[in-house]
């Protein structure tokens, strides 16, 4: 087959999406869990390896393919709610520590509540997702554009702020049939899928590849990144 390369080594190991970790009915998971496909009608929940706790600024991509339906929600979960969503059927944002994009309409969703904020994902897009566990905010944006005038980089204009620093987050999101057809997570190794980015943006940390600028200050979503 086609191999890819790895930002993975001794000193340092990147998330990935954990199939261990999902609700009841399974997604297919592949390219070595970094890549996530709906497989039934029915909500399906997806969370990553390494969650994040105590202070600290991550950064992270994904690429989506196909057309987004109204169960396609997108962000991050806590500890609470990686519990509870792996046994009931709701959405990632359905309750009150998980904070995620509504990805049909752009819309920031947190505890059953939708507000406008963005602009929806189409096929191709790439999300970014920024959460700053030091001041309790997050942010989203889309092709190198926060929504929202947002700047990670300066605090300004999150999506969501007072998140307590003392669960663990973890990226996470919402597939269903007739929705996005696959999800491809980039935590840092370079890759989208099978397909390399296309440019790399600046990143002081020097820890991972993304496609866009990692905003100051921010961090990959490694076993390195969160000792950093």
């Amino acid at each position: 087959g086609t191999l890819t390369n790895t930002e993975d080594c001794p000193s340092d190991v990147f998330a990935t999406l954990n199939p261990l970790v999902r609700t009841a009915s399974t997604p297919s998971f592949s390219q070595g869990n970094n890549t996530v496909s709906p497989s039934a009608v029915a909500y399906q929940n997806h969370f990553s390896t390494i969650g994040m706790t105590g202070g600290g600024k991550y950064y992270w991509e994904m690429k989506v393919n196909g057309s987004p339906n109204s169960a396609n929600y997108h962000g991050v979960s806590s500890d609470i709610e990686l519990n509870n969503l792996q046994t009931v059927s709701n959405v990632v944002g359905y309750t009150s520590t998980s904070y995620v994009l509504v990805a049909s309409s752009g819309n920031k969703y947190n505890d059953e509540n939708s507000t406008s904020y963005g602009s929806a994902l189409a096929s191709g897009d790439i999300m970014m997702g920024a959460l700053d566990l030091d001041n309790g905010k997050i942010w989203f944006g889309k092709d190198g554009t926060w929504f929202d005038s947002g700047n990670p980089a300066t605090g300004a204009n999150p999506a969501f702020s007072s998140i307590s620093a003392s669960n663990t987050y973890f990226p996470s999101g919402t597939v269903y049939n007739g929705g996005f057809t696959s999800i491809n997570f980039n935590f840092g190794n370079g890759y989208f899928g099978t397909t390399a980015i296309s440019s790399e943006g600046t990143n002081a940390s020097n820890i991972g590849k993304f496609e866009y600028d990692v905003p100051t200050g921010y961090t990959a979503l490694s076993l390195k990144g969160i000792n950093s």
